[in-house]
């Protein structure tokens, strides 16, 4: 079934009620003084990512049983967009991914057994080792991102394209306030002021 949009108007208030609304009506009643706007703004972006990661997880599974998770799905997308030979550097994708370097050495072990990736040794450098696609990778993520990019269209159907660029322009100020823009050096969230205490 496609996803239909909801009745929005040119001020952005929806007739329609979702549970965050619920959830607010009963943060208002008890702490009437507190705004919870940014609090609505949180609680819809942490479900609607749930939702979402979930829906392609399930899309691109079923389509290609192999890329059985989110991780192993990012770590074929990076290396396929990197261009042949489809190869970086395990320190690379960790950055990239955001994870632990054994996190990733763990994925990789599974990812190889699967015949998705190899690793070997730099020819220049005998102590550093690259991550490589191999042909079944390069077929995976290929099958993969088709049924990523469809379950995407499907995903987004109830927005208008000016509204998708909208909502890129806002996640977009968002993500530089936390990471800082690229070449930055800044990668991990910055402190709230909570933290910083």
């Amino acid at each position: 079934m496609g996803r239909t949009a909801t009745n929005l108007n040119v001020s952005g208030k929806n007739d329609l009620r979702d549970r965050v609304d619920d959830v607010l009506d009963r943060w208002v009643d008890e702490f009437p003084e507190r705004d919870t706007q940014a609090m609505g703004v949180l609680l819809r972006v942490a479900r609607v990512n749930r939702d979402i990661t979930r829906s392609l997880s399930a899309s691109v599974s079923a389509a290609v049983p192999a890329v059985d998770s989110g991780s192993t799905f990012a770590v074929l997308l990076l290396l396929r967009i990197s261009g042949s030979p489809y190869e970086q550097s395990p320190s690379w994708l960790a950055d990239m991914m955001q994870i632990y370097p054994n996190h990733l050495s763990n994925l990789l072990d599974r990812m190889a057994a699967h015949r998705l990736i190899s690793r070997q040794r730099d020819e220049t450098d005998r102590r550093r080792i690259t991550v490589r696609l191999s042909a079944e990778g390069i077929d995976a993520i290929d099958r993969a991102f088709d049924a990523h990019y469809a379950a995407e269209r499907q995903l987004t159907a109830s927005l208008t394209p000016d509204e998708l660029e909208q909502l890129a322009a806002l996640l977009r100020k968002m993500t530089l306030d936390f990471e800082g823009p690229i070449g930055s050096g800044r990668r991990e969230p910055r402190p709230t002021p909570a933290a910083a205490e």
